[in-house]
């Protein structure tokens, strides 16, 4: 009752003693996010006999550091023509090679199964919805001696909000 937010709902160019009164406050810089260069471009056309008729798809392919955000718009596509249900397990797998970027299998929804075989980045699994991933190290690595579990194979904040779905990290 006695709380005062007038510190975080004044405008910022209202605030006594702004430094820079001429700070700018709002996008006058368009983005170009160069989505059309997204990796899940090419395995959501892959995945089209599975999201146009439930027709189970295996999707195999390297994964670099520079591929965020992998799964998402997939799942769009599936929740799209699908809505909250999404696909039977395993109608859409999608096995990748290497390290991923940020935010691998971000909002993955049912129906689609994520493998990892190296590591991932930070962020993997955000909002997990339904779908399955797993990230183990690659076998190459393993060879060499590389123990998995005195390891870590993914970054931090993994499976921030996710709601439903499993995960497995070796």
């Amino acid at each position: 009752k006695d709380l005062d937010l007038t510190s975080i709902l004044t405008p910022a160019l209202e605030l006594p003693g702004l430094l820079n009164p001429n700070a700018i406050t709002h996008n006058t810089i368009k983005q170009d996010h160069e989505i059309e260069k997204a990796l899940d471009n090419m395995i959501v056309e892959k995945a089209q006999p599975a999201i146009k008729s439930k027709k189970p798809v295996t999707i195999e392919t390297d994964i670099i550091n520079i591929n965020r955000s992998c799964g998402t718009l997939l799942s769009h596509e599936v929740t799209k023509v699908h809505g909250e249900a999404g696909l039977p397990d395993d109608t859409i797998t999608i096995k990748v090679q290497g390290s991923t970027g940020q935010s691998f299998g971000t909002f993955v929804t049912n129906g689609i199964t994520m493998l990892v075989k190296g590591d991932s980045n930070d962020g993997t699994g955000k909002g997990l919805c339904g779908g399955i991933i797993a990230v183990v190290p690659d076998d190459k690595n393993l060879a060499r001696g590389f123990v998995a579990e005195d390891n870590i194979i993914t970054g931090n904040v993994a499976l921030y909000g996710a709601t439903s779905g499993k995960a497995f990290f070796r």
